[in-house]
């Protein structure tokens, strides 16, 4: 997926990550055909609803794919701001640490 191609290690600097965020995993995205949105659905039987443009907008798949689907097992994240996005799982995982007990 690296459609850069330029002098990339010396025109971009090195950055850690050190946001707190709330977020799940997402375990099943399914449609709610009674108000046309996307149920995200997270351990313990809670869900979240988001808009279809939300989700398509977040998980970029190819032409043809489901973003839904490829959205399972990636992150639902919302950061301090109140700003919502998707995390892919390997990158949530590797640039996060869960905290505190809830």
């Amino acid at each position: 997926m690296n459609e850069i191609v330029s002098d990339e290690d010396r025109i971009l600097l090195d950055y850690m990550c050190h946001k707190r965020v709330k977020a799940a995993q997402i375990l099943s995205v399914t449609p709610d055909p009674e108000n046309g949105r996307m149920a995200l659905h997270f351990g313990g039987g809670e869900r979240l609803y988001v808009d279809t443009e939300w989700l398509t907008n977040r998980v970029r798949v190819p032409v043809g794919e489901d973003a839904a689907a490829a959205a399972e097992g990636g992150y639902f994240v919302r950061y301090e701001d109140g700003y919502c996005s998707w995390s892919p799982a390997d990158a949530f995982e590797q640039g996060y640490s869960r905290i505190g007990g809830g």
